[in-house]
C-alpha cells in the first residue's frame, strides 16, 4: 500500500462530514489562504473571483490526510482483510511526491542498463502528461512532476543536480489553465532541459489552442508528446483525446 503522508488543515462541516480548503499540490502553503495573501488574491482574480469577499473558514481540527492520502478507515480495513487471509502488506510512505519520483527513476534506469540499453534519456512527466507504454517502448527513464508549480520542478532540478547526468532530457509541462505564482515558468523548464549533455533547450513551437478556461494573455506551447517521447513509425496524435483546455505542452532539447 502507498500512503501519501501528507497533512492539510481540516474544517468539521458537521458530524461525519469534512473538507480541505486547498491541498499540497496547488503548490500553496496553508498560510496562504489568508485574505492578506498576494497569492491567494492572484489566484482568486484568475479564478474570477473577488479576493475582497474572500472570507476563510475557521480551521476546527487537526490537519489530517490530504486529497491523495489514504483514509484511516480503508488502511484498517486492509490491515483486517490481509491478517484474515494470511497475506502480506507491505506498506510504502512516502513524504513528498518527488521523493518516489526519484526512486522510480533511479530504479527505471538499473533495469534498462541491466538489458542492454543506455538508460542515459529521461523524460520528465507531469500530472496528466504521461504516457508509460511509450516511454517503455523508447526505453526512457521516467520521472514524474505532480504539477507544474516551482516545486515540484524545483525537486526535479536538485535530483539532476545530484546525480548522474543524462544525455538528453525532455520535459512535458502541464498547462495549468489559470495563473498563479506557484507555477514555475518558461525558464524554469528550460534549465530542467538544459541538464542534458549533448542537447542545447529550446522554447517549444507556440500552438494557438484556445478554451475559455485558459489565460487569454499567455498562448499555450502545443506539441505532441508522443513525437518528444518516441519516434514511432506509425502517426499517433494523442491531442483528440484531450480535454479542450488540458492541451499539452512540450518543450524539449535538440
Amino acid at each position: 500500500m502507498l500512503r501519501d503522508t501528507r497533512t492539510w488543515p481540516v474544517v468539521d462541516a458537521a458530524d461525519g462530514h469534512s473538507f480541505q480548503l486547498g491541498c499540497p499540490a496547488s503548490g500553496l502553503n496553508p498560510v496562504d489562504f489568508h485574505p492578506d495573501s498576494h497569492a491567494l488574491r492572484q489566484v482568486l482574480r484568475s479564478a474570477g473571483g473577488d479576493s475582497e469577499r474572500w472570507e476563510p473558514p475557521e480551521i476546527s481540527a487537526p490537519p489530517a490526510a490530504a486529497e491523495h492520502g489514504v483514509e484511516s478507515g480503508f488502511d484498517r480495513g486492509v490491515r483486517d482483510w490481509t491478517s484474515r487471509h494470511g497475506h502480506p502488506l507491505h506498506q510504502i510512505l512516502v513524504p513528498t511526491p518527488a521523493a518516489l519520483s526519484a526512486a522510480t527513476a533511479d530504479l527505471y534506469r538499473r533495469w534498462l542498463r541491466a538489458a542492454g540499453k543506455t538508460g542515459d534519456r529521461l523524460v520528465v512527466e507531469c500530472g496528466r502528461l504521461l504516457d508509460p507504454w511509450q516511454v517503455l517502448r523508447a526505453g526512457l527513464v521516467p520521472y514524474w512532476c505532480e504539477n507544474a508549480t516551482r516545486r515540484s520542478v524545483e525537486q526535479v532540478e536538485w535530483w539532476l543536480a545530484g546525480g548522474e547526468s543524462f544525455t538528453s532530457v525532455d520535459v512535458l509541462p502541464e498547462p495549468p489553465g489559470v495563473r498563479s505564482p506557484a507555477l514555475a515558468g518558461l525558464p524554469q523548464w528550460l534549465a530542467v532541459a538544459g541538464f542534458g549533455r549533448r542537447r542545447r533547450a529550446r522554447p517549444p513551437r507556440r500552438a494557438a489552442i484556445r478554451s475559455p478556461r485558459c489565460p487569454p494573455a499567455e498562448p499555450l506551447r502545443c506539441s505532441a508528446p508522443s513525437r518528444t517521447i518516441c519516434p514511432v513509425r506509425r502517426r499517433w496524435t494523442p491531442a483528440r483525446h484531450w480535454p479542450r483546455c488540458a492541451t499539452a505542452a512540450a518543450t524539449t532539447a535538440c
